[in-house]
Order: structure tokens, then sequence, then C-alpha cells
């Protein structure tokens, strides 16, 4: 079922709202006597490699093999007051020392344009997830592609899945988990409507099984533990069959979080109960960006970069932590200022190959929508 929300009356609404509740996805612009927070050093350890068409944010990013595919997104247009969301799908060739060869290339693009989506991919299958229309309601669809060895979308471009989300919501993220042999899709938190138009936060996660040979997935099942403080816009990850939600942005304006929480999944893909790790990062934030970077112990560390803080207050600060997979996580630290991303930023998304975290786009306090993709080898963030 898709709801709608009274509350969307036009893009200069949108526009003007801090809260992603009223945004759908990520925007927002900051009062003009609101610093940004301190720029990175001038011995950045970020790289810039060929742009991508069209500056936005809020878009989504997956990872197939050496190759990133950028998803969506959305833009504004101050001089024409006009809102850009896009349904295009662009993609570009990962060099394992680094950057990017041979540019941007456009594949099909998928059905609906829709700002606040979430995507994910298993194997060769893109899934693009939820979000919200040009007319501002919210959406509970599944869009799944198949990606050939060309690195373009095949020639049966993408379909939308007959089983649709409990909750339309946007501004969710999602993830895909192979346990003992079946691989599920996640959608976890989000914003949408309730009964009566209100917009309200999600604290709940959605699970479909994925069929291994044609990508298609089944009837999503809502799961009945609920993590604390409902939330969207965060990121989140799963370690060792464990999930974790890390930072977000709540109801209230005040409601922008630092924790990192995580329930373990059981055999069937249900999850088990939340728990609240004492260890927060030093920065809460929203519409920020974290990879996962595996570790040859099974432990991962967590890498998350930029943000929102709210009040106006974008991010450019990095923090990583350690986790075990087996429920909870190591103090967050804070990278030097020359692994600081080079401008404040927040609604940027990213990936991770080669030993290199990938930044792509994302909005800066001016209001400036990036087209560029930045690189930093992950030594260099957290110099060993």
């Amino acid at each position: 079922m898709l709801l709608r929300s009274r509350r969307y009356v036009s893009p200069l609404v949108l526009l003007a709202a801090i809260t992603l509740a009223v945004a759908l996805a990520l925007v927002g612009a900051p009062p003009s006597s609101v610093a940004a927070t301190s720029k990175a050093s001038t011995a950045s350890a970020w790289q810039f490699a060929p742009p991508f068409d069209n500056g936005r944010t809020s878009a989504s990013s997956v990872r197939i093999r050496n190759r990133v595919y950028l998803i969506g997104g959305y833009s504004y247009d101050s001089v024409a007051q006009q809102l850009n969301i896009y349904n295009d799908v662009q993609w570009a060739t990962l060099r394992h020392d680094g950057g990017i060869s041979g540019g941007w290339h456009q594949t099909t693009p998928f059905n609906v344009p829709r700002l606040g989506q979430t995507a994910a991919r298993y194997g060769n299958y893109v899934y693009v997830i939820a979000g919200g229309d040009a007319s501002f309601a919210y959406l509970d669809d599944v869009q799944i592609a198949r990606v050939g060895d060309d690195g373009n979308i095949t020639a049966d471009g993408w379909r939308t899945s007959p089983y649709h989300l409990h909750h339309a919501r946007a501004a969710a993220s999602s993830d895909v988990i192979t346990i003992d042999g079946t691989p599920y899709l996640y959608v976890i938190g989000g914003a949408g409507s309730d009964a009566s138009g209100n917009t309200i936060h999600f604290a709940d996660v959605e699970y479909a099984r994925i069929n291994a040979a044609d990508g298609s997935i089944g009837p999503w099942t809502l799961d009945p533990s609920q993590f604390a403080k409902p939330r969207s816009s965060m990121t989140t990850a799963f370690v060792q069959r464990c999930l974790y939600v890390v930072g977000g942005f709540g109801d209230a304006l005040t409601d922008i979080f630092a924790d990192t929480q995580y329930s373990c999944v059981h055999a069937d893909g249900s999850l088990g109960p939340w728990h609240t790790s004492p260890n927060s990062m030093q920065q809460s934030r929203y519409g920020a960006e974290m990879v996962v970077v595996r570790n040859a112990d099974g432990s991962a560390r967590f890498i998350v970069l930029g943000g929102n803080h709210g009040g106006g207050t974008y991010l450019n600060e990095v923090e990583q932590t350690t986790v075990t997979g087996a429920g909870g996580n190591s103090p967050w630290s804070v990278a030097p200022s020359s692994s600081f991303l080079p401008d404040a930023q927040w609604g940027q998304t990213g990936v991770l190959f080669g030993g290199n975290v990938y930044v792509l786009g994302g909005v800066l306090r001016s209001q400036e929508y990036l087209n560029r993709a930045i690189y930093a080898p992950v030594d260099d963030l957290f110099p060993r």
C-alpha cells in the first residue's frame, strides 16, 4: 500500500525543512548564518576521479566486482526553483590502484523517478527500493534488474516485484545477507506516513527471501524486533550475521543520533533482540556514508564519512570503530584532519574497492549539488 502525506505541499516546503521526514530524502538548507565545520587539511588524503553526470544528493550506490553503480538521487535549481528527481543509472570501472578508468556510462534507468530510495545488490542483480515520487508520496515497491558482462543493465530491463513492503518509506537503508546458503534482502527504518497522513519514522526491519536463480524476491516479513528510537537516514551493515544501525534522524528536530545498535540474525532470517552499544560516535549525524572494511580475523571496521549534525552544521569528519559480529563495537575514533572530506557535506553515497574508499555526490551548505567522485586509501585515512 502507498500512503500519501498531506504535509508535502510543494518543493519549496521540502527545501525549507531540515527534517528528513518532511524532506523525504535528505532535503533541507540550513540558515545562512550557520557555519559548516572545519575544512580538511591542505595535505588531504583524498583524490579526485572523473565526475559523473548531474550533481546530486540522496543517490544510492552498489558495487558489482570492479564496477560502481550510481543510482537516482535529486538536485534543486534555486534559480529556476526546480526540483530534479533522477531515475538514471550510471556506472564506472574502478581501478585496483585507485581512481576510475574510462569515465562514467549511462545504462537503462529504473522505473519511476524517486528520491530517498535505497539500493542493494545480490550477485549481478540490483534492487531499487521504495523512496518518494515527484508528488511527494512514499513508495513501497522494489525494482529489480540484472547487470550483464558489459556493465550495462541487460535487455530485459527493470521489473517490479509483485511483493510490496508492509510500510511505504523513504530514507531507509537496505542490505543483503546470505544465511546458511539462503540470501535475504533487508530494509531497515526510514520515514513514512500514518493513516492520517502524519509523518512518522520507523524502528522496524522487513526482510524477503531472494530466489538465487533469477533474483526475484518472495513476500516481505515485518520482523517484530525493533531497534531503539525510530529513525531514517542512518547507516547500516551486517558483520557475521549481526545487523548494525549507526546514527540517523528521528521524529523531532533534536533527534539526531550517534548511537550504535545491533541485532544478530537467526537461521530463518528473523532478528534477535536489539542491543545498544556503550560506544557512540563522537558526532551525532544523519545522511552520512559508511563503508565496511573486513579484517582477516572476521572482525570489521566501520568508517563513517561526513553527514549532517543538525542546525545547519554539515560535517566532513571521518570516524571509525571495530566490530566483531558477536555484538558490540570499540570506542569510535576520529581520523586526522588530513583524512577529512574536502568539504563538509551530507547525502553522499559510496563504496569500498581495492583498499580505497569512494565517495560520490552529496550537497554542501551552499546548496551546491556535487557530481564529484573522490577516493582515498583506507590506510591513508587511518594511518597505522
